[in-house]
């Protein structure tokens, strides 16, 4: 059964260690991939959760499309010696979603994923 942990204390106590500390023991007894989120990334916490989602499907073997770019245009062009083509590639635009939604699918998905491994993942967020 899922245990939630809540560390409250002052600036300086060890709370970050502790959480690397207890990811680490899930990871080494349980086999449970670790996903290690700071509130307060560079970036933000919603593109940062993401991206540390991503890592662990890809450790977990998910392998997903690259999406990141798509054919814009073709140009086909005949010439004398033979036929050649001319593809120009846009990279696209991210999807304007809102956070809510993004993080849904991402950990949506990955829950996918760990069920069909039969594994469990500790989540640890930190300066929340």
């Amino acid at each position: 059964m899922p245990t939630s942990l809540i560390l409250v204390g002052s600036r300086g106590m060890g709370k970050t260690v502790l959480l690397r500390e207890v990811a680490d023991i899930a990871g080494q007894h349980y086999g449970s991939p670790r996903l290690r989120v700071e509130v307060t990334s560079p970036g933000g916490f919603v593109p940062h959760l993401l991206h540390e989602a991503a890592l662990v499907e890809q450790i977990l073997g998910t392998t997903r499309p690259a999406g990141g770019l798509h054919a814009a245009s073709a140009t086909i062009r005949a010439g004398v010696a033979g036929v050649g083509a001319e593809v120009t590639l846009d990279r696209s635009a991210a999807p304007a979603f809102p956070d809510y939604y993004l993080i849904r699918d991402a950990l949506g998905r990955l829950a996918a994923r760990l069920r069909t491994t039969g594994s469990s993942l500790v989540v640890t967020v930190d300066e929340a």
